[in-house]
């Protein structure tokens, strides 16, 4: 979306809202006007006034996945959060946006995904919140894989190469990869590669070109891998622009 603007200023947000960009930029005013780049995660509380409006160029549309949701106490009354938009974290190396992805999926499915949808929050919440001094630890010794990750993501590497750039074996760059991002590192590499070709395919190149760019066998093995991941074809897929 391009130029669409959203205004809560005179009744402010019904619910809590997080949301993460996943392309473009986005400007909110609010007690102060900023910008907001790919990869930020925004932290929006119930009855924040404010206005958004997407921003985007001709080389990148404005796109982003948002969470509405509530929180109660012990007593079963909603809680009151401080208002005002909280933009601190950053989704650099897209440690979150595998927990957006799911939570966007079970929120699509049936009453039957309602206990995974609320154990996913609680993992991303606690994620937002409690960066503690073992995750900074963890975050800054594969921080040279991630990095790496990032920009070879197309070739289709061993985890000892990814190891490697760590001074680490292979076993513990293992332990220590899925105990900071939550998935293996060929599944991060994977990550990487959907989010590419969404891209891609939205600019018009067809699936087995975009096989070929992103080091998969065929268009066959991407589109099932991707399926699987997300539970949707990358036709179909799209991302949820709620603000």
């Amino acid at each position: 979306m391009t130029g669409i603007e959203n205004n809560y200023l005179s009744y402010g947000r019904e619910h809590n809202l997080l949301h993460i960009v996943t392309s473009g930029k986005r400007l909110y005013i609010s007690e102060e006007r900023f910008i907001v780049p790919t990869g930020t995660i925004i932290f929006i509380p119930e009855g924040t006034r404010y206005i958004t409006r997407a921003l985007a160029n001709r080389d990148c549309g404005c796109s982003g996945i948002g969470i509405c949701f509530d929180l109660y106490g012990a007593d079963g009354n909603k809680l009151a959060l401080e208002q005002g938009i909280m933009h601190d974290w950053s989704d650099y190396h897209n440690l979150f946006i595998k927990l957006f992805l799911d939570i966007s999926q079970c929120c699509r499915e049936s009453s039957y995904y309602v206990l995974r949808t609320k154990s996913l929050m609680f993992q991303l919440l606690s994620r937002l919140t409690c960066d503690n001094g073992a995750d900074q630890l963890t975050r800054s010794i594969i921080a040279p894989a991630l990095t790496f990750i990032a920009g070879h993501y197309c070739d289709n590497l061993p985890v000892k190469a990814y190891a490697d750039t760590c001074n680490m074996s292979e076993s513990y760059f293992r332990k220590k990869f899925i105990e900071y991002t939550g998935m293996s590192p060929i599944e991060y590499r994977n990550q990487l590669r959907f989010s590419e070709a969404r891209r891609l395919y939205s600019e018009g190149l067809g699936l087995q070109e975009i096989a070929e760019v992103l080091g998969f066998s065929d268009a066959g093995y991407l589109c099932k891998l991707y399926r699987r991941r997300t539970g949707v074809s990358i036709k179909d897929d799209s991302n949820y622009d709620v603000v």
